[in-house]
């Protein structure tokens, strides 16, 4: 008989920093996210000019021209991307309206298996790792999984109002 608890474990996706070993899974997910989505990325550039990717998201881990600090981690099992979650442990006023210290995407294939749920969940563990006492995220008002994966992580409805592009979001305050 199977041991299914080796097996359970061995699904547990981890959280990694991008890297070029998960290239080719993360432009597959690319192309999922553009036929699903209709993401609007340049799929082409993004393959040729992967280093330099790599590069602007090694830099944006440092504030600079006016940004904050932004880090981002890939859900990956084994070689496979499932996802990312941007984590910026520090917010100016624009993201204390929109877009808050977390915000995250699960592949089209994966989703709906709770992974968005376990990279919010150990996103709030490295924020209380580095000391915060909360933790704001944000989403549109009608993107029902996201607030069902807030509200799964403890998220606590703080209010609603238009972005700049007038999409109605919804605030969420998650307490550490």
């Amino acid at each position: 008989m199977e041991n299914t608890e080796n097996n359970a474990e061995k699904l547990m996706p981890e959280l990694v920093e991008p890297n070029l070993k998960y290239k080719d899974s993360y432009i597959e997910a690319l192309r999922e996210y553009k036929e699903v989505d209709g993401d609007s990325i340049d799929i082409e550039d993004r393959e040729n000019n992967f280093d330099k990717f790599l590069d602007k998201l090694e830099k944006n881990k440092k504030a600079h021209d006016g940004l904050t600090p932004n880090f981002q981690f890939w859900s990956v099992i084994g070689d496979r991307y499932i996802g990312r979650i941007n984590y910026r442990p520090e917010l100016d006023d624009k993201l204390r309206i929109k877009g808050g210290n977390a915000g995250y995407s699960v592949r089209p294939s994966e989703r709906g298996k709770g992974y968005a749920t376990l990279m919010m969940q150990q996103i709030i563990e490295k924020a209380k790792e580095d000391g915060l006492k909360e933790l704001l995220i944000s989403c549109n008002s009608d993107n029902i999984q996201s607030i069902k994966v807030i509200e799964k992580c403890g998220g606590q409805y703080v209010d609603g109002g238009l972005d700049e592009n007038n999409v109605q979001i919804n605030r969420y305050i998650i307490n550490l």
